[in-house]
Parts: C-alpha cells; structure tokens; sequence
C-alpha cells in the first residue's frame, strides 16, 4: 500500500486485512491465522474480514492517547 497508515488516532472504526497489516506491520496471511486464532477479534463479512481498529489497537498495546 502507498500510503502507510501510521498514526492510530486517524484511523477509520474498522479495517480490511490488508491495511490492518500495513498498519501492524505484518503479512497479511499473519494477520489471517490471528484472526482465525481469535488472538485479534474480527467479523467475517463473505470472504474477507472487517477488524475493530479497538482490537488492532489493543492488541499490538498502543496507548493513542499518548
């Protein structure tokens, strides 16, 4: 993706697997298993995934309050 999402506090209430794994830093097939794992919370929406920016967020521990 060209434009990285980096900043936390602009970030839109839910994302795609592919920019929440820009955002994370991570493949997107990584993202895929924590998903299927319920390490990171998401809804299944036909075949791909809509993923809380909460749960992104939680997960990786940013405090965007900071």
């Amino acid at each position: 993706m060209a434009n990285r999402i980096s900043d936390p506090r602009v970030l839109p209430a839910t994302l795609r697997v592919p920019d929440a794994a820009d955002f994370m830093r991570i493949t997107e097939a990584h993202l895929r298993k924590l998903l299927r794992d319920g390490a990171i919370v998401g809804r299944k929406v036909g075949k791909g995934w809509l993923i809380p920016t909460d749960n992104i967020v939680q997960y990786i521990g940013i405090n965007i309050l900071d």
